[in-house]
């Protein structure tokens, strides 16, 4: 029964962020991750994200509409890419541990792969 009780209470922290925002902060996504209790779940957040973009990118170029960021050929972005840009982005002054974590790597794979 006690393996059940951590993803319902992650489930129930991102809920709380509420229905219309379903992203989190930077720092709450940093302090999830820097724990071995639910760095699992971290993990599966930002992999959960960068798939949604790529099935959203996709969505918009089969519809013949503008892509949200353009990488180059069969690049395949993974959560790791987007801690990647995260990290990148904190470092530079290009985001802050305020900021929510989706605008973050959306802002940073359009800074990293624009479209022409």
């Amino acid at each position: 029964m006690r393996n059940y009780l951590a993803p319902l209470v992650f489930a129930v922290v991102l809920s709380s962020a509420g229905a219309a925002n379903a992203s989190i902060k930077v720092s709450a996504f940093q302090e999830m991750d820097g724990s071995p209790k639910t760095k699992p779940y971290a993990d599966v957040y930002i992999e959960a994200y960068m798939q949604a973009l790529t099935i959203a990118n996709a969505a918009l170029l089969a519809q013949g509409k503008a892509a949200l960021y353009c990488p180059p050929g069969a690049l395949a972005l993974d959560g790791a890419n987007a801690r990647s840009l995260v990290t990148s982005a904190l470092r530079n002054g290009r985001a802050t541990p305020a900021d929510d974590i989706g605008i973050v790597v959306i802002a940073e794979l359009q800074r990293a792969f624009p479209c022409p």
